[in-house]
């Protein structure tokens, strides 16, 4: 997108010594910015991809280096498709960096690791936070965490089994399923709610039995 809108960054106006390119290594992605765009299939519409090659060729750019997860990848195969069916000579190189860590032929991806980190911890918070609340009290607190279609963000919750507290678990709301009654909005958020409160009451069951047990 923001090579389409033409928003592009010059480095060489940004860098002009050894410290500079210190300080960019330790500078947040939002330097160069972000965005979350889509394109068409090539057959479904080639003025995108002309428009994006003609911005390349008045640059003068060579190679391009796309960061991201699936959808990054998807761009960036389409690209170079299109690259080649054309005849141009610009390379094109997908680099794979998502929280997800579910890209294909990768063991994990550049980002996952810090933020399994800080879902992890956030869950050792939240848990201590219940503890000081609740006393004598039973608490079910429902923590909805990111990971698209897989689940290594939620299982990083329960990563160090030492916290009997923290039962992790997948609400699966593909589309097409017998139990997922919409695509989009509010239908979804009300499967997943009646998910995790079907999920509270097992729990919650759980936690008396073993009560009465003990007492």
């Amino acid at each position: 997108q923001g090579l389409l809108d033409e928003q592009y960054i010059d480095l060489s106006t940004q860098i002009h010594s050894e410290l500079d390119i210190e300080l960019l290594k330790r500078t947040p992605s939002a330097f160069l910015g972000s965005c979350r765009f889509k394109l068409p299939e090539i057959h479904e519409d080639k003025t995108i991809y002309e428009r994006i090659f003609d911005i390349l060729n008045r640059l003068d750019i060579d190679a391009f280096i796309y960061i991201g997860g699936n959808d990054s990848m998807d761009t960036i195969k389409k690209l170079s498709d299109y690259a080649i069916l054309t005849g141009q000579t610009q390379k094109f190189l997908g680099v794979p960096k998502t929280i997800d860590t579910d890209l294909a032929l990768t063991d994990h991806t550049p980002g996952f690791g810090s933020a399994a980190k800080y879902i992890g911890a956030s869950t050792k918070e939240v848990i201590r936070d219940a503890q000081g609340l609740t006393y004598k009290k039973s608490m079910i607190t429902i923590m909805e965490i990111m990971g698209r279609n897989a689940g290594w963000l939620t299982g990083a919750t329960a990563q160090k089994g030492s916290d009997e507290y923290v039962r992790s678990f997948f609400v699966s709301v593909c589309p097409g399923s017998p139990s997922y009654p919409g695509q989009h909005g509010g239908k979804r958020r009300t499967h997943i709610a009646e998910q995790a409160f079907r999920f509270g009451k097992r729990v919650a069951g759980c936690a008396k039995l073993q009560r009465q047990k003990a007492g």
